[in-house]
């Protein structure tokens, strides 16, 4: 992104942006490709797209659980059984 953004965004150039945003849009960036990697390295060693594309799609889920320590926010009920529910249909798939 740091490529293309001086011909796609007119606005304050990189140097210009807070520190701070820069190493959560680095850290973002670093973080997205380990889970690329780590997603086509499950399906080179045998693993199933069935079950390895679902799996990899519940990243949300550590969200959820680490947000009441990190972001003080609680997970009602409803959100608690749709988490079950996803993790329950990772289960179902890969058997």
């Amino acid at each position: 992104m740091f490529l293309v953004q001086p011909l796609l965004y007119t606005g304050p150039g990189v140097f210009n942006w807070p520190v701070r945003g820069l190493v959560y849009a680095l850290l973002s960036g670093a973080f997205n490709a380990l889970g690329a990697w780590a997603l086509f390295a499950a399906l080179k060693n045998g693993g199933k797209a069935s079950v390895v594309a679902p799996f990899t799609a519940l990243y949300p889920v550590v969200v959820a659980f680490i947000a009441p320590f990190l972001l003080r926010e609680s997970i009602n009920f409803r959100q608690g059984l749709g988490i079950f529910c996803a993790l329950t249909a990772v289960v179902l798939l890969s058997t």
